[in-house]
């Protein structure tokens, strides 16, 4: 994500330190699966990222829209991974 709002000419911003304070919420830690392929499409998201994602309609479809006091939580279907990714 950090690529894709740079390469975009927006900036990544921080509050001061003196007033707010960030924490991890609690989670198990995932198995990694196919870490090259991770490298690879972090080492391609400025060349897909015109073509991919939000900008491709008909590849994806909202399922649920839950609104929340500070965001909406989506549920999204995207569809099934590209066969080059090979993910079994």
């Amino acid at each position: 994500m950090g690529k894709r709002i740079l390469s975009n000419n927006f900036t990544i911003g921080r509050p001061n330190s003196d007033y707010v304070r960030f924490s991890m919420l609690k989670h198990v830690k995932r198995k990694r699966v196919q870490p090259k392929l991770v490298y690879k499409l972090l080492e391609e998201a400025e060349k897909r990222m015109a073509t991919d994602g939000i900008n491709e309609e008909g590849k994806w479809r909202i399922i649920k829209v839950d609104i929340r006091p500070l965001y909406y939580h989506l549920i999204v279907d995207v569809g099934d991974p590209p066969s080059d990714w090979n993910t079994k």
